[in-house]
């Protein structure tokens, strides 16, 4: 029986899941007529043994049947599936009848803290930087949940040393003056990816999260006693250099840029 080209891919799944059993089973019946058969064979049980030869031929046939059913019992598009939107529909939900919290932004999928990202050409996705080849929506949602439980691998007190560090090379000059300027984030990210290639391992979504984590933590002073402050932008979604994250409850946040003062003068 040909599947639906709209079916879905838990459904899909289910039915191979369901005829690889049947198959699995089959081929248990075919282990015991060959154990049947070698047994008759080693007690010389001549009268039996064409019986037992015929019989194990038949649970061949079967396995045989059986497995063909279940090669063509496959006829998901999944290229097509994953390529036109309907895989990130689907998880997406499944997911909020699961209760996981979980938003689709331009083709993205937030679980926070985690950005799913969808390969079509390799049939997977890439939660954050790591690649997950288990697809299934239930499988996948559970992974997502497990990931949620963990504690989180952006650490604030990391993402704002490198801010300090990256922010101290563009800014040059160590006056007062100049430790106070403002500097976009995208030109702190633009600083990080200098190397060829970076952006694609680490991309200005994953940056703008790490941005978003920092400011949700509340941590605003670097070990060496400079403050941090992190600049909304002025006008969402127009401002040539913001930057766009998304927070646990699927809301947008943009920011622009960010500035650092020494924590003594700002407190003076």
């Amino acid at each position: 029986m040909q599947q639906s080209p709209a079916s879905s891919l838990e459904s899909a799944l289910n039915k191979t899941e369901t005829d690889a059993a049947s198959t699995l089973k089959a081929g248990q019946t075919v282990v015991a007529q060959l154990k049947k058969l070698k047994r008759t064979a080693s007690l010389g049980q001549l009268k039996d043994l064409r019986a037992a030869m015929q019989s194990t031929e038949a649970a061949v046939a079967t396995l045989s049947q059986q497995f063909a059913n279940t090669r063509d019992g496959w006829t998901f598009k999944d290229e097509e599936y994953f390529s036109n939107g309907r895989f990130v529909t689907e998880l997406v939900d499944i997911a909020r009848k699961n209760g996981l919290e979980i938003f689709e932004r331009d083709g993205r999928v937030y679980c926070f803290p985690i950005i799913v990202r969808v390969s079509p050409a390799e049939r997977r996705v890439l939660l954050n930087k790591k690649a997950e080849a288990r697809v299934r929506p239930s499988v996948l949602i559970g992974i997502l949940k497990d990931n949620q439980a963990r504690p989180s691998q952006v650490r604030p007190e990391q993402v704002i040393d490198v801010l300090f560090r990256t922010y101290s090379k563009l800014i040059g000059d160590r006056s007062a003056e100049a430790d106070e300027k403002v500097i976009p984030l995208a030109d702190i990210y633009e600083t990080l990816t200098l190397r060829p290639g970076s952006g694609r391992e680490y991309t200005e979504q994953d940056f703008a999260q790490e941005i978003y984590i920092l400011d949700r933590s509340g941590i605003r002073e670097t070990r060496n006693g400079h403050s941090l402050r992190i600049i909304p932008s002025a006008r969402p979604g127009q401002e040539r250099k913001a930057l766009l994250a998304v927070a646990e409850d699927g809301g947008q946040r943009w920011y622009h840029g960010i500035q650092f003062a020494r924590a003594s003068e700002e407190r003076s």
